[in-house]
């Protein structure tokens, strides 16, 4: 059966997730007062609770220890005369933002590939390490016409190579921003299969990947 849902319910849940979300905000921004051990010595630093956590998280990404990260920001601060705790807010602020901006192009671009290979013929997708990382149904069903034979075993040894250097498809097609035919081919053991594709930079200009649609 059905639940009814009345007007009273959903006004008491809005006030419960507003609630939360005011409780998540006044943790955050609580200010908490630590000591740093730095190469220059023992520091402290007042910063809110949301600042300290993702300096942490910064520096966990970058491989490092966040009093080495800590240190490196407050040296640079007063080489230029700015506030210490300023300085390390402004460069959370602009890490988050640098973040922002890839995984925001990142999307983009996933999203560019996949409109592509929409397309109804086979089609691949390469990034700048020669890496493969992503195909069509087409594809793969090409590739099962293509070796009719081939078992789950032996797909995972197969190659696939374009003739022309990656880097040098990168550079034109970044140039240009057009088209360019390849061969390519696709190596299973000691069989190979030689194949000609024509391939789009994605994006057009400062390409992160390549797009090949198999053609007659």
């Amino acid at each position: 059966m059905s639940k009814i849902v009345h007007i009273d319910d959903v006004a008491r849940d809005d006030e419960g997730a507003l609630a939360d979300g005011v409780r998540t905000l006044l943790e955050s921004s609580a200010l908490e007062f630590r000591v740093v051990i730095t190469p220059e010595g023992r520091k402290g630093f007042r910063l809110e609770h949301a600042f300290w956590r993702t300096l942490s998280a910064i520096a966990e990404r970058q491989g490092t220890k966040r009093s080495h990260l800590m240190s490196g920001i407050v040296r640079e601060a007063a080489a230029e005369g700015l506030n210490t705790a300023s300085a390390l807010r402004s460069y959370v602020a602009q890490q988050l933002e640098s973040e922002l901006e890839t995984a925001r192009k990142q999307a983009e671009m996933a999203a560019s590939i996949a409109l592509l290979q929409q397309a109804p013929v086979p089609s691949f997708a390469v990034d700048r390490k020669k890496k493969l990382i992503r195909v069509n149904a087409e594809f793969n069903h090409f590739l099962r016409i293509l070796f009719a034979e081939m078992s789950e075993t032996s797909r995972n040894a197969l190659q696939i190579n374009l003739e022309r250097p990656v880097t040098e498809l990168f550079d034109e097609l970044g140039r240009s921003g057009e088209s360019v035919d390849s061969m390519m081919n696709v190596v299973l053991g000691s069989r190979f299969r030689r194949i000609r594709t024509r391939l789009v930079a994605v994006p057009p200009h400062a390409p992160t990947a390549l797009v090949g649609f198999v053609t007659p």
